[in-house]
């Protein structure tokens, strides 16, 4: 940091006129470069450090403004700056038979496979039980498989099954976000995007807010077809 003039003056500044201790300048000064990036990526502009402080000039934007970015939104940052990598291998359809295995012998939880593009590509017996809307939903493919972002979007039911369905589908279309930051050579991903897009205001408005999720946990609560809310 010390080699890097551009680095170290944001450093300094944070050290001696706002008071900061080391790991928190060192965290304004990441957070100032991540946003320099971000400002590139928007505008399509050179990511270079000064061709992005200047842009940002130009469009009157303070570098000091430090964004609060979390671990999820980082790692999307930097997927899209290596957008231009070359693309990954196509993702297999489905799963090998050890993982269908592995599943089949969870015999007391529900349990399932998913890709980046919300399909389910494998499962066990109480996911498809526990799941029975999503794997009876007419937005399955043709192969019968379901896709959790279709079903979440273009199903009506789905509001139903899902007791808190507009953190669902947030939380989905945020998934999806992160996945196209990822993957931005999946032709499959991007028609599933623009299927949505035509078809779903409440979809088009989640895509709009540009929220990123790499992964799901905690708890869902589900209202299942026999009049039971599961959590």
């Amino acid at each position: 940091m010390t080699a890097s003039p551009g680095a170290n003056a944001p450093y300094r500044r944070r050290r001696d006129e706002h008071g900061d201790w080391h790991a928190a300048a060192q965290r304004n000064l990441l957070n100032r470069m991540i946003g320099q990036l971000h400002h590139c990526l928007q505008k399509h502009g050179d990511r270079g450090q000064e061709p992005c402080r200047q842009q940002q000039r130009e469009a009157g934007a303070d570098g000091d403004d430090a964004l609060e970015l979390d671990d999820d939104e980082h790692t999307y940052l930097f997927d899209l700056a290596r957008a231009d990598r070359p693309p990954h291998p196509v993702t297999p359809q489905g799963c090998s038979p050890r993982v269908q295995w592995l599943l089949d012998s969870t015999t007391m939880s529900s349990a399932f496979v998913r890709n980046g593009r919300q399909d389910v590509v494998a499962s066990n017996s109480l996911a498809r039980a526990l799941h029975a809307p999503l794997f009876a939903s007419e937005t399955t493919d043709k192969h019968s498989r379901p896709n959790a972002a279709r079903y979440t979007f273009l199903d009506p039911g789905s509001q139903q099954f899902f007791v808190d369905w507009d953190a669902a589908a947030s939380v989905t279309a945020a998934l999806l976000r992160a996945e196209a930051g990822r993957e931005p050579h999946d032709r499959d991903l991007r028609e599933l995007i623009g299927e949505l897009s035509t078809l779903s205001p409440d979809f088009r408005r989640q895509w709009a807010a540009h929220d990123v999720r790499i992964r799901h946990d905690g708890i869902k609560r589900l209202w299942h077809p026999r009049s039971v809310t599961w959590s």
